[in-house]
């Protein structure tokens, strides 16, 4: 929820400005409200219906990870490239 709030604030204190998602100034309102500026959550979501999409498999150096139709689009047109949080090892697509 604070992650949020902070986006709102941001936005009302930084109209005008032309400023980065979770740059400095969403992390100095994240501060103010007391909670690390995480662009990530750990949220129980228990109950709260999630949109399911097509997942294709890719592989890096230590695991398979599930990437949804947006992230393989992503990649396939070349506007993305991901890399493993643990192996920091290039996602890359598993043959069919």
């Amino acid at each position: 929820m604070p992650h949020e709030v902070a986006h709102y604030i941001t936005d009302c204190l930084w109209t005008k400005a032309r400023i980065k998602p979770h740059g400095c100034e969403w992390q100095s309102v994240m501060k103010a409200l007391g909670v690390l500026p995480k662009v990530t959550g750990d949220y129980d979501l228990t109950g709260v219906p999630v949109k399911q999409y097509q997942r294709f498999a890719y592989y890096c150096g230590c695991q398979v990870h599930q990437l949804t139709l947006i992230r393989h689009r992503r990649i396939a047109a070349g506007q993305a490239r991901y890399h493993c949080r643990i192996c920091q090892g290039p996602l890359k697509a598993v043959s069919a």
